[in-house]
Order: C-alpha cells, then sequence, then structure tokens
C-alpha cells in the first residue's frame, strides 16, 4: 500500500495517525501474516544511537518506530525529529519505503496465501476508500492486487475475448470459405484446450483467473 499527501510531510502526526490507522485495519484482515507488516509506523524498524554512559561504557539506544509513533502522537517534537532523521539517514528506507520528497511511504503486508485474493483486495479497497481524502491518495500492487483488478473486469476481458474469437472466426472463414473448414479448425482447438486444462487439473496445478487466457492462446495457436 502506497500513501502519498499532497502538502506537508509524510512524518505530520496527522499524517502517520492515518497511516497507523491502515495498517491497524491491514493487521484484521483475513489471512495476513501479523508478524511481516512493515511500515514506518510498525516494530520492525528502530532508530539506533550509539555512544557512552556516564562512565565512558559504549552502548547501544534503539527505539522502535512504533514506539517513536507512540510519542510523536503525545506531541513529542524531539520524538519527530528523530524519527524523520532516522529515516532521511537510513539508505535503505529513504527512497524505498519513504519518497525522496518526503510525502509518501509504503505499506508492506504478507499474506499467508494468495487464494483468498477477493477477500484481500475487498477488504483493502474498503479500508483505502475509508481513509482517503483531498490531501491522501492511496495506491495499491502486488499480486493479489492484480488478481483481484482481473476478476472485477472479468466481463470486459470476457467480452474481448468473445471479439477476438469472432474476429478468429471471420478470418477462417474469409480464407476457407467453407463452414466446414472454420468448425474443423475451432473443435480442434477445442479439443486442444479440453484435454490440455483436463490434464493441468489431473497433474494437480492450481488454476487462477490469470488461467482463464490459456484457452485462448491455445486455440490462437492451433489455428
Amino acid at each position: 500500500v502506497a500513501m502519498e499527501v499532497e502538502e506537508g510531510e509524510i512524518f505530520e502526526p496527522k499524517n502517520l495517525d492515518k497511516l497507523n490507522r491502515v495498517q491497524t485495519a491491514i493487521k484484521n484482515i483475513r489471512g495476513v501474516v501479523p508478524f511481516r507488516i512493515y511500515s514506518i509506523v510498525s516494530p520492525k524498524f528502530a532508530h539506533v544511537d550509539a555512544g557512552f554512559d556516564e562512565f565512558g561504557v559504549p552502548e547501544i539506544h534503539a527505539e522502535g518506530f512504533e514506539e517513536l509513533y507512540a510519542k510523536i502522537t503525545t506531541g513529542d517534537e524531539a520524538a519527530m525529529q528523530r524519527h524523520r532523521t532516522a529515516i532521511v539517514e537510513d539508505p535503505d528506507l529513504f527512497g524505498s519505503i519513504v519518497s525522496r520528497d518526503l510525502k509518501g511511504t509504503v505499506l508492506i503486508a504478507n499474506f499467508w496465501s494468495e487464494k483468498d485474493y477477493r477477500d484481500i483486495y475487498a477488504a483493502l479497497q474498503a479500508i483505502l476508500a475509508a481513509e482517503a481524502d483531498a490531501n491522501t491518495h492511496f495506491y495499491l500492487a502486488g499480486r493479489p492486487i492484480l488478481l483481484g483488478q482481473i476478476e472485477a473486469q472479468f466481463g470486459r476481458i470476457s467480452l474481448l475475448f468473445g471479439l477476438a474469437v469472432l474476429a478468429m472466426v471471420s478470418l477462417l472463414y474469409i480464407d476457407f470459405r467453407l463452414v466446414r473448414a472454420v468448425l474443423l479448425a475451432l473443435s480442434a482447438g477445442l479439443m486442444a484446450d479440453i484435454w490440455g486444462m483436463g490434464f493441468a487439473t489431473l497433474l494437480g496445478f492450481e488454476m487462477d483467473v490469470l488461467a482463464m487466457t490459456v484457452p485462448f492462446i491455445i486455440l490462437a495457436l492451433s489455428h
């Protein structure tokens, strides 16, 4: 999930609050791996300081980003500055987790299985619709999102495939000028689809919405 603001920086408390609400809602999605969610308000990242104590003994002090966020919500300006500095000075975060103009950030969530892509896609759409406003924009990416979008556009895709089949039939008839020749070519392609997908099922290959293109590809190749 990418979050972008038009005014201000992503580190402002109101923007971090919004990101935290999104993160909390995503944790409640069925199938999510709760300990594999990464964002600038999650405990997966930390601000680390190395120094010496009063006796000159080296020590390391770490503040998790979740802890820093909690302090920022209380109005701690120093915590907000430490949070900002920790990200800007970290080459692994600056430019990847947070954009270089400091107006965008990403939240990375992992799921146990992409088989639940319908629920994942619907849940994310509902979460982001509730948080989007004139100053905040959200963008989605990932395989569950891809599968969800393809299924959402299934009607249009089916129409395009139908037009493609009609075009193939027309070209076959123009070429052969015989209905029988058209039917023979189509039946050969359909038989290849049935046998190919049937064997794939018998061998245990799982099919998803992307597999809907396979019959048409086989059909086109057979011609």
